[in-house]
């Protein structure tokens, strides 16, 4: 079993002594703690590092958000101990080494909550997932946007008015954004199948999304528009670039 270390008592009190100081309160986004799951699981094989963030406050929004950020951590991590487990049993069997700590499987997450728009909250996690026996680990970001008056979950289509043609807008802004990051790199052709399919106007291309204060933020994850070695990369759409107004 893994343990959970919440430091809420000293959090709370610090952060009310802070704005306290400073006379404000602590806005949606400032009011959350972070909740850690470390465990070296020597029998099974694999390492958990892992922090995200609870709100503090009691009101619909918050209960949803901390809801839903803790279901998506717990079946994050009941997928991967079990599938740990299925390689340190089938290495055991087999009389393969190097599945121990020193060589098994890791999950690491970290999170980070920006400012974004009123009435949203957004939560970007960054994961670092490997399997023992593996090449690399496998590197992606999650994204969390939540509608705080709702209160519910945000998909990219939920940010514009009704038949705003956004996904045109970012494919032509994210394609030439990454060329250029390519180039700047050092990619002769930065142009490539991989950019192409990568931007292209597809829903599933923008999921990893964060409707920040001054413009929307694209990640895209490694494979995605180049290869592993260039690992994430991001595009910052000013909102201005989409015609009429977000929601």
């Amino acid at each position: 079993m893994y343990k959970k270390i919440i430091w809420i008592i000293v959090i709370i009190i610090f952060t009310l002594l802070i704005y306290s100081a400073v006379g404000r309160q602590p806005t949606m986004s400032e009011n959350f703690i972070t909740v850690s799951i470390q465990e070296d699981n020597i029998d099974n094989g694999y390492v958990l590092d892992i922090e995200y963030p609870q709100f503090i406050d009691t009101t619909p929004a918050t209960q949803f958000m901390n809801s839903d950020i803790e279901e998506y951590i717990d079946e994050k991590v009941s997928h991967f101990t079990n599938t740990s487990k299925e390689i340190a049993d089938w290495a055991e069997n087999n009389n393969v080494s190097g599945v121990g700590i020193e060589g098994g499987s890791s999950l690491y997450i970290r999170y980070d909550v920006p400012v974004t728009r009123e009435m949203i909250v957004a939560v970007r996690f960054n994961v670092s997932e490997y399997s023992a026996g593996a090449a690399h680990p496998n590197t992606v970001a999650v994204t969390k946007s939540y509608d705080t008056s709702s209160p519910k979950l945000l998909s990219l289509e939920d940010l514009f008015e009704d038949g705003t043609d956004y996904l045109s807008v970012m494919a032509k802004y994210a394609q030439d954004d990454i060329v250029k990051q390519l180039r700047e790199a050092g990619v002769e052709e930065p142009m490539s199948d991989w950019v192409r399919r990568g931007t292209a106007p597809e829903e599933d291309n923008y999921r990893s999304f964060l409707p920040e204060a001054e413009h929307l933020t694209i990640i895209f994850d490694p494979y995605q528009v180049a290869a592993y070695a260039f690992g994430l990369r991001e595009v910052h759409i000013p909102w201005s670039k989409f015609p009429g107004l977000p929601r």
